[in-house]
């Protein structure tokens, strides 16, 4: 059965995921689809048709927000780099996230007996299962379990961005303050002097690693999930 208030939030969801559009252009958008239902219902058709019809008159999502970019630019280019920071702002908890996985990871394998090498792939597969279990989490939750249509309404409230921002900051420090202080005494005071200094030496070369390894494939995954050309499609 169709469900027509389900289709009506499926076309604004759509269209909320357009960077062109406000919240308040999705909102008048919204409230002239439901006048044109309220419309076309008295022609008596079903209401697919109905919705069919309404959203055929307005447009798809691509054109309004084609049309919406035209006098949002300031707007647009302000939401982009709000990402771009909340961006590297996430790249940076994730980063002091592995660092406490990694070197909490790394004083187990001290105590257990590991040897140097066992310390720095110990160290490095750890940063990277951190690293990934982040990502795959954020992909579920944002992309897969539709998180991702109310992130963007609340990044679009000065309020909400600010909030986005601030609890992202509040995580850097704890993992931050847990990383440079916390875990590396505990480590220091559960291992020998001598295995201490083998485990730094082991995380630095792991560090080292990471620090070239991530950006390139960042790159590398930036390139491939790039928005493609209209002449590409079907190529």
């Amino acid at each position: 059965m169709f469900d027509l208030n389900e289709a009506v939030a499926g076309w604004r969801k759509s269209l909320t995921q357009q960077e062109g559009c406000r919240v308040a252009d999705v909102e008048e958008m919204e409230s002239h689809l439901r006048d044109e239902v309220e419309h076309l219902r008295a022609a008596n058709l079903s209401d697919e048709e109905t919705f069919l019809v309404a959203t055929h008159r307005l447009g798809d999502a691509t054109s309004l927000a084609r049309e919406f970019a035209k006098v949002n630019r300031g707007a647009i280019w302000g939401y982009r780099l709000f990402w771009i920071a909340a961006g590297l702002l996430v790249y940076a908890l994730m980063d002091s996230l592995a660092g406490v996985v990694s070197l909490a990871c790394v004083t187990a394998a001290a105590i257990s007996g590991s040897g140097s090498h066992g310390l720095t792939m110990v160290s490095f597969a750890a940063r990277a299962l951190t690293f990934g279990g982040v990502l795959f989490l954020l992909y579920k939750g944002i992309i897969q379990g539709g998180c991702g249509a109310k992130f963007y309404a609340l990044a679009a409230k000065p309020w909400g961005a600010v909030l986005l921002v601030g609890g992202i900051l509040v995580l850097i420090l704890l993992s931050g303050f847990l990383h440079v202080f916390i875990v590396p005494i505990a480590a220091f005071r559960l291992v020998e002097v001598e295995r201490y200094a083998h485990m730094s030496e082991s995380a630095f070369y792991a560090s080292m690693v990471w620090s070239v390894l991530v950006p390139l494939l960042l790159a590398v995954l930036m390139i491939k999930l790039r928005p493609r050309k209209t002449g590409e499609v079907g190529e």
